[in-house]
């Protein structure tokens, strides 16, 4: 892959009160990857311009908030929900492009945006270069990174 360009976006494997990070530029190439608390307050920084968030979409959830609380899958959802959409605000604010996407579809579409047929070669070729950890959190963070850095380029 060529050298990044001057933006980043960071793809994000949330759960709960952490998630996985991996920030891509906007050719693919891998240029950070690390777990963070999402209720710690000394975020990690990158010495780069961040341009987006790439996050798993939300579940649809009942319209108000008394549905919600009678609806019992609706309950176990929706601290998940409020979670994304804390971290979609707090992009937001900070200037940055927020891509919603669909974790069950995404390792397909980053295949599509980086035109391979194996993105378990790809990963593997990151896996080595980087070492442990990664997972399989990891590999959706990123290729969510790299749909959203495609999609920003057109």
């Amino acid at each position: 892959m060529g050298q990044p360009r001057s933006g980043a976006i960071v793809g994000v494997s949330d759960h709960g009160g952490w998630a996985v990070l991996v920030t891509v530029a906007g050719d693919g190439t891998l240029l950070d990857r690390r777990r963070v608390e999402l209720v710690d307050e000394g975020l990690p920084k990158l010495p780069l311009r961040i341009l987006g968030v790439a996050i798993r979409e939300c579940p649809r959830l009942p319209p108000t908030t008394a549905e919600r609380i009678r609806n019992y899958w609706a309950q176990n959802r929706a601290d998940s929900v409020m979670c994304r959409e804390a971290l979609a605000g707090a992009a937001e604010s900070r200037g940055w492009s927020v891509h919603w996407y669909d974790a069950k579809r995404v390792l397909d579409a980053a295949c599509d945006a980086l035109h391979v047929e194996d993105l378990d070669a790809h990963f593997l070729q990151v896996r080595r270069s980087i070492g442990p950890p990664w997972g399989k959190d990891h590999k959706v963070a990123m290729a969510a990174a790299i749909v959203a850095a495609k999609a920003r380029q057109r």
